[in-house]
């Protein structure tokens, strides 16, 4: 489960309790506490222009690569969740409008 929305901690914690077991919550806003057999985890990006400029320096020399598999629509979205949850992704997909 990906979390984009700020939380208050009683949401927070009806929405981690909707992953099943086995399953991660990711949240890019708050800490959420998981409960037991599920795991949390708080993403937080750092834009530094000198680690952007860095990274980009990696992909261009080669040293970081992407796997982009496919290029879709957003119209095609509802299918690609569909074949992300059979097990049928391999790679990035690019979606653009």
């Amino acid at each position: 489960m990906l979390n984009l929305v700020p939380l208050n901690q009683t949401r927070a914690t009806a929405v981690a309790a909707l992953a099943r077991p086995g399953g991660r919550v990711v949240s890019a806003t708050n800490v959420i506490e998981a409960p037991s057999g599920v795991t949390a985890t708080h993403v937080v990006a750092d834009n530094d222009p000198v680690h952007l400029a860095a990274l980009v320096a990696l992909v261009d020399r080669g040293v970081v690569t992407v796997d982009v598999s496919e290029r879709r629509t957003l119209d095609d979205l509802a299918t690609l969740h569909r074949r992300s949850e059979a097990g049928d992704i391999r790679g990035k997909i690019i979606i653009r409008p």
